[in-house]
């Protein structure tokens, strides 16, 4: 019965909260454009995570997955109820423009990317990956995808609320600071994704990493700064090929990333428990 009213908080979630925002979530209206914004077509992100997620609403009414309850039951829980909430509040406070506003949706990201990790947590350290298809594409993939796109939301966030805009003076310490600082931490956190143990086919997760270093790619294009260009160029480039190596090399250790496999999973619990 839990696993049942499960579902159905589950469905208004999303044609409450996920649908009725994807729009505004897609093309949002705020007038402030900073230096770690990316160029409108990198938006599109939000289109495949919604979809995903009505994905993730069918199957989870299908009948014929053994264990398919119990493992969003267990994985999901109520966070993707609080994260449709939480995104909603955030769109809102996003629109309003006002530097309290942006402070506060800032704050919201925080919250809604550690919600969103203690659902990839529990996929990656407390499930084991099953043979079903439809189950790595509707239950994994998404939140997946939306881990590594959320990373830059938060970022994007703090830059909107802290930073100044794009002007014809160029940007200032301040600003280079920040965009550097997402570039500089991006990347390693983009090889710890191909690392972990949210693996599709044992290869880690591609589909973070993927979507972090579409985010970076995406202020490449869209800033006209040679150096911020630059440097973004060259980190969604070092995302693709942390990307990629582990096609060519398998799952070694020996080329100077530290072994995510042996770490227990307490080492690397979310900061945020529920």
């Amino acid at each position: 019965m839990a696993n049942f009213w499960l579902k159905i908080f589950n469905t208004l979630a999303f044609l409450a909260f996920f649908s009725s925002n994807a729009y505004s979530i897609a093309f949002p209206s705020s007038g402030h454009i900073t230096y770690l914004s990316a160029a409108p077509f990198a938006q599109s992100v939000w289109g495949l995570i919604h979809l995903l997620f009505f994905g993730f609403i069918i199957f989870q009414w299908l009948p014929g997955f053994e264990g398919k309850d119990e493992l969003i039951h267990e994985s999901y829980s109520w966070n993707f109820i609080v994260t449709g909430v939480l995104t909603s509040i955030w769109l809102q406070l996003w629109e309003l423009e006002s530097q309290t506003s942006l402070i506060l949706a800032w704050i919201v990201t925080i919250i809604i990317a550690s919600n969103v990790s203690l659902i990839y947590y529990r996929l990656s350290f407390e499930r084991s990956v099953s043979g079903s298809f439809l189950e790595t594409l509707f239950v994994r993939t998404p939140i997946s995808l939306y881990t590594g796109w959320i990373t830059y939301i938060v970022w994007l966030g703090f830059a909107t609320a802290f930073t100044g805009d794009v002007s014809e003076s160029g940007p200032t310490l301040w600003d280079r600071f920040v965009v550097y600082a997402f570039f500089f931490l991006a990347v390693p956190n983009a090889i710890f994704y191909t690392r972990s143990k949210f693996t599709f086919n044992g290869y880690g997760d591609p589909v973070a990493n993927l979507a972090l270093g579409w985010a970076i790619f995406g202020v490449a294009v869209y800033q006209d700064d040679f150096w911020i260009s630059t440097f973004g160029y060259v980190s969604a480039v070092l995302v693709l090929l942390a990307n990629i190596e582990p096609l060519f090399w398998g799952r070694s250790t020996s080329r100077g990333l530290p072994d995510l496999e042996r770490a227990s999973a307490e080492e690397r619990a979310p900061l945020v428990q529920n």
